[in-house]
């Protein structure tokens, strides 16, 4: 997010900071009364809209350490929610947060259980936050804030003792392995004389005996101590610590923490708060204590900062897409000048060209039309080839028939009839027309064949099965469309008349069986 403001909540005072582009614009303090409620409320009208992130730093806290069996989604929510009601049934602002595993047994998931027993000191910033609308994003505890300042220094000491006397008064932090487990605060010691190092050993031993008792370490566990404080009181209070308790230490001035942090040195001077303001404006967000019913302003300023960049991005899109169409448009209409051009070109060339050309006898249409008849009647020249090639094939397995004429045909008539004189001397039987339809105006190929039975003795029943024998071999080829029998070998009509005597069969002289068969050849494609 661009701008963000950060709250640390004194016991009495309340700081705010306006973070922008992750610099700090202003800070202002606000007194716990009437009147510093009203500026921090004409603080919010100022800047509305602007996410909040609220740190408390007070001495009313809890922290527990508990197990639970490994669960994961929604059934881990729903039992550490069981846990926190029952440990802090009352309590308003509580949270749980994960922080590992156990190594042994069932390896159980292990969580910090945090609360804020009393919310007194947060609650008038709550009640003003409420009445702006302002989105408030999280209530955060300080000890869980400075566990990201322990990451950002990079410190690894197993058992590590955060002590910072520059804020109010002095508190310690304990982390075992990077991971906080308990904290406390002396308000007490908050005077520039208590900064002597005889009051610093003081709360360190009240610290390790209270962790010794709440077994986080042994009697012979070493602490490491980082000690904050402004100016060089560090440096001597590590000294005498060193010399007396045996422990190592370090001290951080307010110079190295912000370089460390990346803020100005005299506001860190001013305000020594802004030290985890500024942690938590780098994204060193801990776990949120506030309940769903004080940041329902926030997540709603999310989901509509989540549409904005939506439609930003949406409009973006369409932004580049638009630009995309016309460049591709303004490329096209090049191409097409240069082609009008190119064709400008090229038909001044042709005229050229065309004045050079011989003179025709005829005009260019005439010539067309001529071309064109000329591929159409390529297009239909056929040749009596086909239906010599079908008629060959059939009668090299027939040796008793014995052809005696074909005739070929191109014609778009299938029902036309062989009118040649030789077939109307023939004797035998007519076969009765069958009418054929063809597609108008195709030229298709007909052939009637005329046949004798070779070697004829008078058996009828033996040539026409030659005959019929003939015509199914025919109309087995895959160039035939259909074939019909036009006349058979003997005449079989009912109606025909018997003459002559058995008596002299031997001596009459046989007539020829003759026959005629009509063959349609099917379409040629043209390739």
């Amino acid at each position: 997010m661009i701008s963000k403001i950060v709250l640390y909540a004194f016991p009495d005072r309340l700081t705010a900071g306006l973070w922008r582009m992750g610099r700090l614009v202003t800070c202002e303090v606000f007194q716990n009364d009437e009147r510093g409620l009203n500026g921090f409320r004409g603080f919010l009208h100022r800047h509305q809209g602007v996410p909040i992130y609220l740190i408390a730093d007070a001495v009313e806290e809890d922290y527990r350490v508990e197990t639970a069996p490994h669960t994961s989604g929604k059934v881990r929510q729903v039992l550490l929610e069981r846990k926190l009601g029952q440990l802090y049934r009352t309590t308003l602002y509580r949270a749980a947060k994960f922080i590992g595993r156990e190594r042994e047994q069932r390896r159980d998931d292990i969580f910090l259980l945090v609360a804020l027993s009393n919310a007194e000191s947060i609650q008038p910033w709550i009640l003003a936050m409420d009445e702006q609308r302002a989105p408030l994003a999280g209530v955060y505890l300080l000890p869980m804030v400075s566990q990201f300042l322990i990451n950002r220094l990079k410190l690894t000491a197993p058992h590590l003792l955060l002590m910072d006397g520059q804020v109010s008064g002095l508190r310690q932090t304990y982390f075992q392995d990077g991971k906080l487990r308990v904290s406390r605060l002396a308000p007490d010691v908050a005077s520039p004389n208590a900064r002597h190092p005889e009051l610093y050993m003081t709360e360190v031993e009240k610290t390790r005996l209270y962790l010794l008792s709440q077994r986080l370490i042994a009697s012979d566990t070493k602490l490491s101590l980082l000690i904050l404080v402004s100016g060089g009181a560090g440096e001597e209070v590590c000294r005498v610590i060193g010399n007396e308790l045996g422990l190592e230490c370090m001290a951080l001035s307010s110079e190295k923490l912000a370089s460390h942090i990346g803020i100005d040195v005299q506001a860190l001077h001013k305000f020594p708060e802004l030290l985890y303001m500024q942690i938590v404006v780098k994204g060193g967000i801990p776990v949120n204590l506030a309940p769903v019913e004080q940041t329902r302003d926030y997540l709603v300023h999310r989901l509509r900062g989540w549409i904005w960049y939506a439609s930003a991005g949406l409009l973006l899109g369409s932004l580049m897409v638009a630009a995309m169409n016309f460049k591709e448009t303004l490329d096209y209409q090049t191409r097409l000048s240069q082609a009008k051009l190119q064709t400008t070109d090229f038909e001044r060339r042709y005229d050229e060209v065309a004045r050079n050309f011989p003179a025709t006898p005829m005009p260019g249409g005439d010539l067309k039309v001529v071309v064109e008849m000329h591929q159409t009647i390529a297009a239909n020249n056929r040749t009596p080839q086909r239906l010599m090639h079908v008629v060959a094939a059939a009668l090299d397995t027939a040796p008793e028939i014995q052809l005696q004429r074909l005739r070929w045909k191109l014609t778009d008539d299938l029902n036309a009839k062989d009118d040649s004189s030789s077939s109307q001397s023939a004797k035998g039987t007519l076969a009765p027309a069958q009418a054929v339809n063809g597609a108008p105006g195709v030229l298709r190929e007909l052939g009637f064949v005329d046949g004798e039975i070779r070697n004829f003795n008078g058996d009828y029943r033996a040539a026409l099965d030659s005959v019929n024998r003939l015509a199914e071999r025919i109309r087995q080829d895959s160039r035939v469309e259909s074939v019909v029998v036009v006349q058979q070998p003997v005449n079989v009509s009912a109606y025909s008349s018997l003459q002559g005597s058995t008596l002299d069969a031997q001596a009459q002289q046989m007539p020829a069986a003759l026959f005629k068969l009509k063959v349609i050849l099917k379409v040629v494609n043209a390739s």
